[in-house]
């Protein structure tokens, strides 16, 4: 295999090995802190739901997206020729996708298999993933892995079509006006024999968790547009595909505009353009009509990078008809250029990318917070400890628990919460008066009454300057407010006697995240006037502009208040936790036979330092790149029975014992 497919396989093997490893510290997590009671319930439920979420999301899914007899097909047969040798899907004349098709490999299955969902369950009302969960709506035919003749042809059917009458064509839900009629019966129709396609294939690069969809060209006849797009969402990442001699067409361009791009703007998915067929611009160039060729495929980079709203970085051109010959000859320069295994490159980069995110996201950001919840408890424990002990030595030097009670004099400390809670109030109210949400939005409803009545552009920026200064002003108050805001907590943490490990989770106003975000305005404000002199931009899109800036303006004033609030909690929380901990240990003390012994609070000590030591590993595990597994040996599974299989469903399955 070429290097660059090695690179994607490489690629998907890391992600493979850090989704393994993450697995196994999910159960290394529940089965410790389990055993050592350090577990609350509430993370228990979500260590069982984070394994669930994991275990059914995590394969890396490719879109291949476009319209008919753009050769998404064929640029799939290249993508896996190094283990077929040959077309495995239909791409010549005559033969095309009809139904949208999903590559991947079963590790579950006993052998390879296409399942078919015949087109007469379109009459069901009933959605695709209502319809996978039902095996009975499906036919399937099973595939030889040791005859590659054997799963083309069988594959050859996601092509099939058949002629029906008018009757049962509009019985079956199609527009008649996007059907073909049969040139051999004029009074009937072309429909498709198929709805959807599910093949599993024993691949290297299936095998390793790539799914690959290949969907229908919406204008293929009798196509169903929501069952192909139903199956988008799922996507890691998307390829767009159009014809390199043309560019994006008008056909392209309402698939585009209509489905494509608002669905992965909205769920923030990789997306990338392949101008396919290049191979049709490849002729003998003199060295001035090749620098005409390049200009061409410049203009139309840029044509489509423009019309498609995409970086030119997300689109190549490439030629997947001469890549799949390139590879079938072993053809290492042709094969470069075809632009093939630069297109391998960005998809892999971008589908790990994505599916990390993902992962990061939904599973180990929880995770993080788990462990970080558990670590402050066992932290609050060692406290606890602390007191323990110098209960022990006032003991020890024949101070009665009476007395010891009354120098904790509870009413005092009930008391002086309350009033730090006053205060912080205090302080609080001062800080939301100098950078006032209900203000700002006064002020912008203000600044968008004075544009709205003028068309002078100079007078519109003067307005907008003048809002923004408004805001640094309410800034610098904030600061200044925030300094008095730092004493009065600092004052009281002193007069709570707050240890040292409370002292270091004092939260902490941090003004400058707000005077940053206050500065990019400014930024922002200034290049958009730049821009507005330069282009001579009308009124109508300043005001546009100016419309973004405000609900920006206002966002700041919102999460600035949130900070705000956010702080006050907090330290509210902190003297809390030590006033209750103080009188626990007054009302509770007497009730310790004899009280712990040194060697009892000793072994303690040593149980919860090996416990915070545990979350601390875990945390550094976790927070391990995906990159860091990039080398690890390529995992060859095969069917269910071998040793790597069975290493493999021990290793994904494992918790699914623990966590039932």
């Amino acid at each position: 295999m070429e290097q660059t497919s090695t690179m994607f396989e490489q690629s998907l093997n890391a992600l493979h090995h850090w989704k393994a490893n993450l697995f196994k510290n999910i159960s290394l997590i529940r089965s410790n802190l389990s055993h050592n009671n350090e577990l609350s319930k509430e993370s228990e439920k979500l260590l069982e739901k984070l394994h669930q979420n994991l275990k059914q999301n995590h394969k890396a899914v490719l879109a291949i997206v476009g319209e008919g007899s753009r050769g998404k097909s064929e640029l799939i047969n290249a993508f896996l020729y190094s283990k077929y040798e040959r077309r495995l899907l239909p791409s010549y004349p005559g033969k095309t996708t009809l139904c949208p098709t999903e590559l991947f490999f079963d590790l579950h299955s006993q052998s390879s298999f296409i399942k078919l969902l015949p087109i007469e369950t379109k009459v069901l009302s009933k959605n695709l993933s209502e319809l996978k969960a039902e095996p009975q709506h499906w036919e399937e035919f099973p595939l030889k892995d040791s005859d590659p003749q054997d799963t083309v042809e069988k594959l050859k059917q996601v092509s099939d079509f058949k002629s029906v009458s008018k009757e049962e064509a509009k019985n079956l839900q199609f527009d008649l006006g996007n059907l073909d009629i049969n040139p051999d019966n004029p009074s009937e129709y072309l429909i498709p024999v198929w709805r959807h396609a599910m093949i599993s294939c024993d691949h290297p690069l299936l095998r390793q968790g790539l799914v690959i969809i290949d969907t229908p060209g919406l204008n293929a006849f009798g196509s169903e547009p929501q069952l192909t797009l139903d199956l988008l969402p799922q996507a890691s990442a998307a390829l767009f595909v159009m014809n390199a001699d043309t560019g994006p067409t008008l056909q392209d361009l309402q698939l585009w505009e209509k489905h494509i791009y608002p669905l992965f703007n909205q769920i923030n998915i990789n997306l990338y353009v392949a101008l396919n067929k290049a191979d049709t611009l490849w002729d003998d160039y003199t060295n001035e009509e090749n620098e005409q060729k390049n200009n061409f495929v410049s203009q139309i980079h840029s044509t489509t990078a423009r019309k498609l709203n995409l970086p030119e970085a997300g689109i190549i051109t490439i030629s997947a008809k001469k890549a799949l010959q390139a590879r079938h000859q072993n053809d290492q320069t042709l094969l470069q250029k075809s632009h093939l295994p630069q297109l391998e490159t960005l998809l892999s980069t971008g589908l790990v990318k994505s599916k990390e995110s993902q992962i990061r996201k939904t599973v180990i950001n929880p995770l993080l917070r788990i462990l970080l919840s558990e670590r402050r408890s066992m932290l609050e424990k060692s406290n606890q400890l602390d007191h323990i002990e110098k209960q022990n030595f006032d003991l020890k030097h024949n101070q009665s628990f009476q007395n010891q009670k009354k120098h904790i004099e509870p009413e005092k400390k009930v008391k002086l919460l309350q009033n730090s809670q006053k205060l912080l109030l205090q302080q609080l109210k001062a800080l939301e008066q100098r950078f006032n949400e209900k203000s700002a939005q006064k002020k912008v409803a203000e600044a968008q009454s004075k544009i709205h009545n003028t068309f002078s552009k100079k007078y519109i920026m003067l307005i907008i300057s003048a809002l923004l200064e408004v805001t640094r002003n309410d800034t610098e108050k904030l600061r200044n407010q925030a300094l008095l805001a730092k004493q009065c907590q600092d004052q009281l943490a002193r007069r709570h006697q707050l240890p040292k490990q409370l002292l270091a989770q004092m939260p902490k106003l941090k003004i400058s995240i707000i005077e940053e975000l206050v500065l990019s305005l400014f930024k922002r404000t200034q290049t958009l006037q730049g821009n507005f002199i330069r282009t001579q931009k009308q009124t109508e899109e300043i005001l546009i502009e100016f419309s973004k800036l405000a609900q920006d303006i206002l966002n700041v004033y919102k999460e600035a208040n949130a900070m705000l609030m956010q702080w006050y909690t907090c330290t509210i929380k902190l003297f809390k936790t030590h006033t209750e901990n103080e009188l626990q240990i007054a009302t509770e003390a007497p009730n310790l036979p004899s009280v712990l012994k040194t060697q009892e609070i000793l072994a303690l000590r040593r149980k919860l330092k090996k416990n915070i030591q545990f979350c601390e590993h875990m945390t550094e595990s976790l927070a391990l790149p995906m990159s860091h597994f990039q080398h690890s040996n390529t995992n060859k599974f095969t069917r269910p029975g071998s040793s790597t299989a069975i290493e493999f469903l021990n290793l994904t399955n494992n918790s699914t014992l623990i966590f039932s």
